[in-house]
């Protein structure tokens, strides 16, 4: 997988500005060749880095309409996370790009036409269950980048 150093402003994360993550544009595109092969345009795609209070909540990456960028969360760019669950989180935020791309007046944003798309990708229930076994380090791991980007507090 490619890798690129991240680039982070905030120089009071001394430990996160040496990270090397991958590239997750070679990751976004690979996914839409294969599930959306007639998808004319793609999102920009970027890692996001906690800044907001510790949570309890879980929040793996999320898709913005009006920008069309999809956010990943940087806690997922460790090494403990499997690249197939880092793939199926891409995955399932472009499915949210393509219900965008082709709206339906109504539609929820998990309607059956979502969840038929999230289907297709192979191992989808594998990595749900994968989620739920490994929130806790996740959540860890989230609360200590924003302990980071807040100099320890």
């Amino acid at each position: 997988m490619p890798r690129r150093r991240l680039p982070v402003q905030d120089t009071q994360v001394q430990d996160v500005q040496a990270w090397v993550v991958p590239d997750l544009t070679p990751i976004l595109h690979k996914l839409a060749r294969q599930y959306f092969p007639d998808a004319k345009a793609l999102p920009v795609i970027v890692w996001h880095f906690p800044r907001r209070k510790t949570t309890n909540e879980v929040t793996f990456g999320w898709y913005r309409p009006c920008e069309k960028f999809i956010y990943i969360s940087l806690a997922l760019s460790q090494p403990w996370v499997p690249r197939k669950f880092l793939q199926y989180i891409v995955y399932h935020e472009l499915c949210h790009f393509m219900q965008d791309v082709y709206p339906v007046e109504g539609e929820p944003v998990h309607s059956d036409r979502f969840l038929e798309w999230e289907a297709r990708m192979p191992g989808a229930a594998k990595w749900d269950a994968w989620s739920q076994t490994n929130l806790d380090q996740y959540i860890r791991e989230h609360n200590r980048l924003v302990k980071a980007s807040n100099g320890g507090r």
